[in-house]
């Protein structure tokens, strides 16, 4: 999941924010490939924080 948001600070300037979230699942057995997770019953799910890019923009005229 990405959220952006751009905040207007004046008519000059502006700062634009991406930030990427991610999820995974948690499994009641534990295992070792990948491949059998789809067979596996699921007990919860984890949101993990993967980054953020701050732009800043300031025009002259």
């Amino acid at each position: 999941m990405h959220l952006i948001m751009n905040v207007q600070f004046s008519e000059r300037d502006s700062l634009c924010i991406l930030t990427s979230f991610g999820n995974r699942c948690s499994f009641a057995t534990d295992h070792d490939d990948a491949n059998e997770e789809p067979l596996l019953e699921a007990t919860g799910s984890e949101w993990y924080w993967q980054g953020i890019f701050l732009k800043y923009t300031h025009t002259f005229r």
